[in-house]
């Protein structure tokens, strides 16, 4: 499960950070896009401020080449129809959508780093550095194997406390 969402997250994220940036930009947009009202509005809170956090984090370390990132957040509320109009609407605004706080969050730290390494937000670029390093997330360190599957589906209980998460 852990392995399936975090992928889902980094799969997702990746698309929507990596092909919404442009070198004239003064800002790299990015995109996060779920359920953030309706029956599973639980999951799309937990989405938004993963992101949030991470984008905020990453912004103040400096952003990413040289580049804040913002943030855009779409509510397809879990229903595939309303999903299309989002996706619509994302991709109106020049970013690729695709479609959990620690998940996301850990996505956007791995993608920052790949586009690091590459010196690049080309997504062909981005995903081949994801496959050479080992990415430091907030759930711990991360790699992928050349399908660029996890390579550890560790799952793990975090807790905020004192302005940060520890582990349990």
């Amino acid at each position: 499960m852990f392995k399936r969402m975090l992928l889902g997250a980094v799969a997702a994220l990746g698309v929507a950070l990596t092909l919404a940036a442009t070198p004239a930009s003064a800002k790299i947009k990015i995109a996060t896009a779920g359920p953030m009202t309706g029956e599973y509005a639980a999951f799309g809170q937990q989405m938004r401020a993963g992101a949030e956090q991470a984008v905020a984090d990453i912004n103040k370390a400096g952003g990413v080449l040289g580049q804040q990132l913002a943030l855009e957040v779409g509510d397809d509320a879990c229903d595939p129809k309303q999903a299309v109009s989002v996706a619509n609407d994302l991709a109106s605004k020049g970013i690729d959508p695709e479609g959990y706080v620690l998940y996301t969050y850990a996505a956007v730290q791995v993608w920052a780093q790949a586009a690091q390494k590459a010196n690049s937000t080309d997504p062909k670029k981005v995903a081949a550095a994801m496959h050479t390093g080992t990415w430091q997330t907030v759930l711990g360190p991360i790699t992928f194997d050349k399908k660029g599957d996890v390579t550890v589906s560790d799952y793990v209980f975090y807790i905020w406390a004192n302005g940060s998460y520890a582990e349990m």
